[in-house]
């Protein structure tokens, strides 16, 4: 049996069975061992004596494991708080996070909507401005048609105006070239019945006819070429 092996307390049983004996029977003794000479109290106290050393080493040896256990004891609740706190921290850390994901995810919940009430909307004003682009595309078509009905219109109503002006026109200095003609006629019938040895001058009239002609041919290349 090495020295770190502990002996149970039950095994010195019979040790103090035989030290009672012993102490018992001594007084009991015969006559023949009286020459001895032994001390019936020295061996008493030393019994007693030998009995309380191993009594306290037992004590001793039982109040380390005591001692040990109750450290033992205290390592391991002073462990278990430590890692119930630890825990404790990590699960309070894990529903922080739950509650920020969860955040993220209802502020996700409602930027979507908020994306989609925009598209929508969005979807619907590009609804209305192609049909808004529709109908301006169609009035200005109809304005373009109702233009150039109008242009054609104005155009031959201008050239009507202007044929009737040029012919007016050119009836008056027609009508007043012939009026002009038989005055001259006139004149020169009268010159002719009188006596008079005199030479007429045409020059003004044939320079007023040049220049009514000149005028006519004008009024008509600027109304017809313009």
């Amino acid at each position: 049996m090495t020295s770190k092996e502990q002996v149970p307390f039950w095994k010195y049983c019979p040790l103090f069975v035989v030290l009672a004996c012993l102490v018992r029977t001594v007084p009991g003794l015969d006559s023949q061992e009286k020459g001895a000479k032994i001390p019936i109290k020295t061996l008493q106290d030393s019994a007693f004596k030998d009995l309380l050393k191993v009594v306290e080493k037992n004590v001793d040896k039982l109040t380390a494991r005591l001692t040990s256990l109750e450290t033992t004891i205290s390592s391991m609740q002073f462990y278990s708080i430590r890692q119930f706190n630890q825990i404790s921290g990590s699960l309070q850390s894990t529903n922080n996070d739950l509650g920020t994901v969860r955040k993220q995810v209802n502020q996700i919940e409602i930027d979507g909507r908020a994306q989609k009430i925009t598209l929508s909307l969005l979807g619907r004003d590009v609804t209305e401005l192609k049909k808004s682009s529709s109908d301006l595309l169609s009035e200005l078509e109809s304005s373009i048609v109702y233009v150039n009905e109008n242009l054609e219109k104005q155009g031959d109503l201008i050239k009507a105006v202007l044929e009737d002006t040029l012919i007016k026109s050119a009836r008056e200095t027609t009508s007043q070239l012939s009026k002009q003609m038989e005055e001259i006629a006139l004149r020169s019938e009268t010159t002719q019945t009188r006596t008079v040895n005199c030479t007429v001058d045409l020059t003004d009239l044939s320079q007023h006819i040049d220049l009514r002609f000149a005028e006519f041919k004008k009024q008509t290349h600027v109304h017809f070429f313009k």
